[in-house]
């Protein structure tokens, strides 16, 4: 009787369906991985890069990645091409904000401030 409650509390343990990776990092890189392809095809990018070649990317700033401006990040080299090997890099978060903001990724445009505004006269005397 005790060995049967035994194999039944196993059992009742197990989770059928969950993959059980070799470590909490590889879970994690998995996840990572995961959640980078997918925001990228929700952008409507293509995304050929494979979780190995990810991991290589990152090889050595994996701990040193997150949102700080002192912290890694991924970019591609040419934002018209697709998330490739040959197309990404790792690279300081501050660094890659200073190459969005000079304009040489595709950034908005200035606004133009509202005192330089011609407003027809037809709508003048509304305001």
């Amino acid at each position: 009787m005790m060995i049967n409650m035994f194999i039944g509390v196993i059992m009742a343990g197990s989770r059928q369906g969950v993959l059980n990776y070799s470590s909490k990092l590889e879970s994690t890189q998995r996840l990572h991985f995961s959640r980078h392809r997918s925001q990228a095809r929700h952008r409507g990018e293509q995304y050929l890069l494979t979780f190995e070649q990810y991991i290589e990317l990152w090889a050595d700033v994996w701990h040193l990645k997150g949102r700080g401006s002192t912290n890694y990040c991924m970019t591609r080299r040419d934002t018209s091409l697709p998330w490739c090997v040959d197309n990404c890099r790792t690279m300081l978060r501050s660094e890659h904000l200073t190459l969005t903001k000079s304009g040489r990724r595709s950034a908005p445009p200035p606004q133009t401030p509202f005192d330089e505004w011609e407003i027809p006269d037809e709508i003048k005397h509304r305001l």
